[in-house]
C-alpha cells in the first residue's frame, strides 16, 4: 500500500499537469468557433473513413436490392425525360421554356452511417465539400425525405435526420391548399406527427401527406407519408395528425443531395419584413 502511495507522489506533477490541460483545450475550443469547426470537420472525416470500409463490405449482401431500386428510380426518370414528352408547339415554346426552367439538381449518395434507434438520429454520407454539399441543403431518397445537411467536411456529409427531435418538414395534405408542420414523435421509427391544420378541414385517413413547397429546401411534391388517424381532440383549433411514413428509415442506403440553384438569390430577397414568409418554390405535383 505505502508503495502505491509513493508512486502516486511520485507522479503527481505529471497527473496534475495533464488534467489541466486537458481542461484548458476544452474551454479553448468551447469558445473559439474556428477551432471548434476544425475539430468538428476531423471528427466527420475520421468517422466517415472508418464508416466507409464498414460500408463496403456491408453493400455485398444487399446489391441485388439496390439494384432493383435503382432500376425502379431509373424508369420513373426515363419517364421524365424529353424524348417522353411530346413537344410544345412554336407558339408557346417562350411559355415552355419559363415554365420548365430546372430548379433543382440531385447529388448521389451512399449512407455510411444510420441510426433510428434515438432520440436525436443522424445519417453520415460519403459526399462533401468537394462535391459541393453545403449546410442545410434537402436529402431525400426514392420513397421520401431523409433530412438536412447539417455539418460537412471535405469528403463527408452529417446529416440531421427526420428522425429527430428538432426536424420540422413543411408539408400539406394531398387534397387540400393546407400546409402544417411533420414532426417525429421520438417512438417508433416509421411514425411522425402534423400539425397546424385547421379544424375545419376534412381529414381522410389513408390520405397521402406531401412536401408543400413553401421553404428553400424540399422540392414540392415529395410524398412523405400517409395520414393514419386524427390525434386531436373536439374542439381543438387545429388538426393533429398521426402520418405512417412511407420511407424505411431502417432499409436506407443511398439518397440524393437536393441542390436549389436559386437558394442564394432567395435567401437575399429573405431580408427585413419579409425573413420568414413562405415561398412556393415550383408548381405542385398532381396527384392521381
Amino acid at each position: 500500500m505505502n508503495a502505491f502511495w509513493q508512486i502516486i507522489k511520485r507522479h503527481a506533477y505529471i497527473g496534475l499537469f495533464v488534467v489541466l490541460m486537458f481542461v484548458s483545450l476544452q474551454l479553448f475550443f468551447r469558445y473559439h468557433s474556428y477551432q471548434q469547426s476544425m475539430v468538428h470537420g476531423f471528427g466527420l472525416e475520421l468517422q466517415g473513413g472508418m464508416n466507409a470500409s464498414t460500408q463496403r463490405f456491408r453493400q455485398l449482401f444487399y446489391l441485388r436490392e439496390t439494384n432493383a431500386a435503382l432500376q425502379a428510380e431509373n424508369a420513373e426518370l426515363r419517364a421524365l425525360a424529353a424524348m417522353s414528352h411530346v413537344p410544345r408547339t412554336q407558339a408557346d415554346s417562350t411559355v415552355c421554356d419559363s415554365l420548365y426552367r430546372q430548379l433543382y439538381t440531385y447529388l448521389p449518395a451512399q449512407i455510411l452511417y444510420n441510426s433510428t434507434e434515438m432520440k436525436n438520429n443522424h445519417l453520415l454520407l460519403n459526399v462533401g465539400r468537394r462535391d459541393g454539399v453545403f449546410p442545410g441543403m434537402a436529402v431525400i431518397a426514392p420513397q421520401g425525405v431523409v433530412g438536412i445537411v447539417k455539418e460537412v467536411s471535405s469528403h463527408f456529409s452529417s446529416v440531421l435526420s427526420v428522425l429527430h427531435s428538432q426536424s420540422k418538414v413543411s408539408v400539406r395534405l394531398s387534397s387540400e391548399a393546407y400546409s402544417g408542420s411533420l414532426y417525429w414523435n421520438g417512438k417508433a421509427s416509421d411514425m411522425a406527427e402534423m400539425d397546424e391544420i385547421p379544424s375545419h378541414v376534412v381529414v381522410r385517413k389513408g390520405e397521402k401527406v406531401l412536401t408543400s413547397g413553401y421553404s428553400l429546401v424540399y422540392p414540392p411534391g415529395i410524398e412523405v407519408g400517409r395520414v393514419v388517424d386524427v390525434l386531436s381532440k373536439p374542439g381543438d383549433e387545429f388538426q393533429r395528425l398521426s402520418v405512417r411514413l412511407v420511407q424505411d428509415f431502417k432499409a436506407l442506403d443511398r439518397v440524393y443531395v437536393v441542390k436549389n440553384l436559386y437558394r442564394v438569390e432567395l435567401d437575399s430577397l429573405m431580408t427585413g419584413d419579409m425573413a420568414g414568409w413562405p415561398i412556393r418554390q415550383a408548381p405542385e405535383a398532381t396527384e392521381d
